[in-house]
């Protein structure tokens, strides 16, 4: 009421007009509204995108986007840090892009202040922010170094102008150089070693890092020069005291390597100075008696560096003399020289002597080495001086030679006498002895064997004698004779000789006993022996064909295998005679006699494999053989197929035939004919032949089956007691889905079918066989049945639909199988139902709705039919139930007051439900009150006219509608004032200004609780 002022505030992001109507009332009554309008514009924001980011000095930033809600917003910015900051202006408008560098050693954050504005309005200032990180810089201290080979390089210190920069680094030359790594970070340090001949440069290549930002990168570098080495050819050498040197020249892979040496031993070894540079020569004398190595110490240096000494070594061995003892002795022929000892004042000399008279003189090499030894033979009747040169050898190096002498006297010798063999009884001669030296005298002795000479030894000639030999061997006696000779008060003995006398014995054969051997048996050699080892053998038989190839033959009978293929016994008799052969001798024993004898061998005629069913009768088996009279012997495997005895003589009895297990049992039989004759059973070769007795196979149970409609039934897999059992199967009519009734092997696997209100129940007969060896045993049938239930369905339901506070029934649930049980579940709306699942029934409840739109619960509901244990479950339904919500009236305004004729101020509906619901209305006193209408559907307007004299109450009525469901009814009330009556004005005059009278007026036709103003109008 009166002016109008305050703030406006749009909530909004786009410009609003607010419109004030404004009615003029006086006393009561409205006259004509007017308008005023005022267009609010929003207040526009920004949003920065990104609204921080971190950049490298010098790199373009990310574009901040920048956007708001209010269409058509100017985005103005500006930014701080200008001046260490370089790159974008001061301020712009509109996205925010370009390259920032900052000028400084420390990271920057540039602030971008935006302002949005939108229709003139401004916004909120925000910010957007950019770190520009500095470039770092790297300073390497120091930047270049000279180190030699292996050495520890001066530590590369790396520093820079922004804190916290890591400086990474790599380096080149990584495989001529070694020792530091090929990258790294931070102070460089460690040792590097040059591997090749000339000096090498390597380079580190630095690259600063900061805040993620990389800097120029420097380098340092270090000349590594090389070590230089040092070869002398030749590294070691010997030489003879006074002789020169082969000059020794040194070389090394570093060009320009200067070459320094010192030598020892300066006093002992003379000729070359203690020290000096360059290759070295010359010659060098030992002044000692041993030999003396001169060292050289080379030194290598290049470049200022020194390289790893070496030696080269000069062994100067000394001048060596002779001294022998004994140099002068006598010897008998064939006799050992005392030693001669060879010595001299240089240790490790070696003496090598040569001597004379070598055709005459034996027995001592030509020539030779060290001490002299051995014996010396004169090949003479006259003494021989053998005269030995010595010449000394010390390191390579000779002396002065010197001799030693040695007289050798002759020795007599025995000439030969041939070995002598007889037989035991013989006569033998005298044996008569010579030598090469007239004069010569003998001795001789023998061996003490019992050959039939008296005396053991003598001078002089052996004697002549009858030879003797009384045991099993050759007996042998052994002469030794020896010529000895006198010369010059000198005796020298010759060597001896030796020659044997032999007596052979007369061998005998050791007596055979006579053998009896059966046809087929391997007769072993018949070894023959006599009192004589070494005896020969010679036999003989008669032609018996006993199995021995060969009717004669020497040394042993060999192995045979015996043959007879009659039936009498064949003898076959043996003469055999022993010699024995010594030296070329043979002596002859007197001959012996034996006889092999062999007998027949009886065989078991065949019999062939049995089979038989367990419970079947087996008859008695009966053997023959090949030889009347032959005895029978039986033996079996130990199987349980009803015979008693596991062995036997004679026939195998009859019996009936068992088999517990669950394959056949063979009993393998192994039959033996013997045949006794002279005392000797043999025996002749098994024969076997099997009783097998196979099994009456059984069905192993199978249990009874139950399956759903549809359901995929599996193979009745069959099994037996007896593996390898065949199975043969029939089965009840039933339609179960199974197309065959009958069939082999397994029932193979189906789908269940039922398309009837029942269980379908097909009972299967199944019968198992087993065939083994040509014969089949068939077993007791078995039973089962598979039974197929149906798969129930629920009966549809009809979706439902209440309004909310009415009474929902039960639900019934009805299916196509009888017995069939229900269950339900729901989605879970508040439709007034307690709970969301169940079995059986859906029970009656109350709706609810205490929302504003339709609640809808689905309801899932399956069947399902238990029989024998097995539960079917059918195809599950849905339906729904609906409950729709209660709709609300509201009325605005609720009361008014107008004057009669004019407009009602339009009743707006509205209620939970909004536009949804249908609002209906009717009014009372229409009548009195005339101008809108009697019911209607909607808001309410329209003009409304009192035709009494009295103020009325017009009573609109409104009722909610909504999905069919009805609210509680609502009312909205008009007071309608009734139009005033006019008034008659009576009295009155004129007056003048200056009277001081009034002027009566009077009022005639008023109208009660009707206020009346009178205006003076002057003129």
């Amino acid at each position: 009421m009166g002016n109008i002022s305050g703030s406006l505030t749009n909530t909004t992001s786009a410009p609003i007009t607010v419109t004030f109507t404004i009615t003029p009332t006086a006393n009561g009554c409205n006259g004509t509204p007017v308008m005023a309008t005022v267009l609010v514009n929003p207040t526009p924001n920004a949003v920065a995108t990104p609204a921080a980011q971190t950049i490298c000095s010098g790199s373009a930033l990310t574009t901040i986007a920048l956007t708001g809600n209010t269409g058509g917003t100017l985005f103005n910015w500006t930014r701080d840090n200008t001046v260490p900051v370089t790159g974008i202006a001061a301020s712009g408008a509109g996205n925010i892009s370009g390259s920032l560098t900052n000028t400084t050693n420390a990271p920057i954050t540039v602030t971008f202040t935006i302002t949005p504005t939108a229709n003139g309005c401004p916004g909120t200032p925000i910010t957007a922010t950019v770190l520009v990180n500095p470039t770092p810089n790297a300073v390497a201290a120091p930047a270049s170094q000279t180190i030699c080979s292996g050495a520890a390089i001066t530590t590369i210190a790396l520093s820079g102008n922004v804190a916290g920069t890591v400086y990474n680094w790599t380096r080149d030359n990584t495989v001529a150089v070694t020792g530091i790594a090929g990258s790294g970070a931070g102070n460089i340090s460690g040792s590097l070693t040059n591997t090749t001949a000339a000096p090498i440069t390597v380079t580190f290549t630095i690259t600063p890092t900061a805040n993620g930002c990389p800097g120029a990168p420097i380098t340092a570098t270090v000349l590594v020069n090389p070590t230089p080495n040092a070869v002398a050819t030749p590294a070691a050498q010997t030489i003879c005291s006074g002789a020169a040197i082969t000059t020794i020249a040194l070389s090394g892979n570093v060009a320009g390597t200067v070459y320094n040496w010192t030598r020892d031993n300066t006093v002992a070894v003379t000729g070359i100075a203690g020290s000096g540079a360059g290759n070295i020569s010359g010659s060098l004398t030992n002044t000692t008696a041993a030999p003396i190595t001169v060292t050289f110490t080379i030194t290598p240096t290049a470049n200022g560096c020194p390289g790893a000494p070496i030696t080269a070594t000069v062994l100067v061995n000394p001048t060596p003399n002779a001294v022998a003892t004994p140099s002068a002795q006598t010897i008998c022929t064939g006799s050992s020289i005392t030693t001669i000892a060879l010595t001299s004042n240089t240790a490790g000399t070696v003496f090598n002597w040569t001597r004379d008279n070598t055709v005459s003189v034996t027995g001592i090499a030509t020539s030779g080495m060290g001490n002299i030894s051995g014996a010396l033979t004169n090949t003479t009747a006259a003494p021989i001086m053998v005269t030995f040169i010595i010449t000394p050898t010390a390191n390579g190096c000779p002396g002065t030679a010197t001799t030693a002498t040695v007289i050798v006297n002759p020795n007599p010798s025995v000439n030969a006498v041939a070995n002598m063999t007889y037989c035991a009884g013989s006569s033998v001669p005298s044996v008569v002895f010579t030598s090469n030296v007239p004069g010569a005298v003998f001795s001789w002795s023998r061996t003490n064997e019992a050959i039939g000479l008296g005396t053991n030894s003598g001078t002089g000639n052996v004697p002549a004698f009858t030879a003797t030999n009384a045991t099993g061997g050759p007996l042998t006696s052994t002469f030794s004779v020896v010529a000895s000779y006198t010369n010059g008060s000198v005796t020298c003995t010759g060597t001896p000789i030796q020659f044997t006398i032999t007596v052979n014995p007369n061998p005998t054969v050791t007596a055979v006993a006579n053998m009896t051997y059966c046809a087929g048996s391997s007769v072993p050699s018949v070894v023959f022996t006599s009192n004589v080892p070494g005896a020969v053998f010679s036999w003989s038989r008669t032609n018996e064909a006993i199995g021995l190839g060969t009717n004669s033959g020497t040394g042993n009978v060999p192995t045979f295998t015996a043959t007879n293929v009659g039936n009498t016994s064949l003898t076959s008799t043996f003469s055999v005679v022993a010699s024995y052969t010594n030296n070329g001798v043979t002596c002859t024993g007197t001959p012996i006699q034996f006889a092999i004898t062999v007998n027949p061998n009886p065989t078991v005629n065949a019999v062939a494999n049995m089979t038989y069913c367990a419970g079947s009768s087996v008859p008695s088996v009966v053997f023959t053989s090949n030889v009347p009279g032959a005895v029978f012997s039986w033996s079996r495997t130990n199987e349980a197929i009803g015979l008693g005895a596991n062995s036997g003589t004679g026939n195998v009895p009859a019996f009936t035939a068992t088999n517990a297990t669950g394959g056949p049992l063979t009993s393998t039989f192994s039959v033996v004919a013997s045949y006794t004759n002279g005392g000797v059973t043999c025996t002749g070769t098994p024969i076997q032949f099997t009783i097998t007795v196979n099994p009456n196979p059984t069905v192993n149970a199978v249990a009874n089956m139950t399956y759903c409609d549809g359901s995929s039934v599996p193979s009745v897999v069959f099994a037996s007691n007896v593996p390898g059992a065949v199975f043969s199967w029939s089965r009840t009519n039933e339609a179960i889905g199974l197309g065959a009734n009958s069939g082999t092997g397994n029932v193979p696997a189906f789908t269940a079918t039922n398309a009837t209100g029942g269980p379908l129940t097909s009972t299967f007969s199944v019968v198992a066989s087993y065939t083994n060896n040509g014969v089949t045993c068939t077993g007791t049938p078995i039973q089962f049945t598979i039974t197929v239930n149906p798969n129930p369905t629920v009966t549809a339901v009809a979706n439902m639909t209440y309004c909310a506070g009415n009474a929902v029934p039960s639900v019934v649930f009805t299916s196509n199988v009888a017995g069939a049980v229900f269950s339900w579940s729901r989605t879970n709306e508040a439709i007034g139902l307690g709970t969301n699942s169940g079995t059986g029934n859906v029970p009656a409840f109350t709706a609810t709705n205490t929302g504003n739109t339709p609640l809808t619960s689905t309801f899932s509901v399956v069947a399902s039919y238990t029989n024998n244990g097995v539960t079917c479950t059918g195809t599950p339904i849905q339906f729904t139930i609906t409950i729709n919500p209660t709709p609300t009236a509201t009325a605005t305004p609720a009361s008014q007051t107008i004057c009669s004729g004019t407009a009602i101020t339009t009743i707006v509906m509205s209620g939970n439900l909004g536009a949804i619901a249908t609002y209906n209305w009717t009014r009372n006193n229409t009548a009195t009150v005339t101008g809108i209408a009697a019911s209607g559907s909607g808001n309410i307007s329209g003009t409304l006219t009192n035709t009494t004299n009295a103020p009325i109450t017009v009573t609109f009525t409104i009722t909610p509608t909504a999905f069919g469901c009805t609210g509680t009814p609502i009312t909205a009330t008009v007071l309608v004032n009734p139009t005033p009556l006019p008034f008659a004005v009576t009295g009155g005059g004129a007056v003048c200004t200056t009277d001081n009278i009034g002027v009566p007026v009077g009022l005639s036709g008023s109208q009660t609780n009707v206020n009346y103003q009178l205006v003076l109008k002057w003129q």
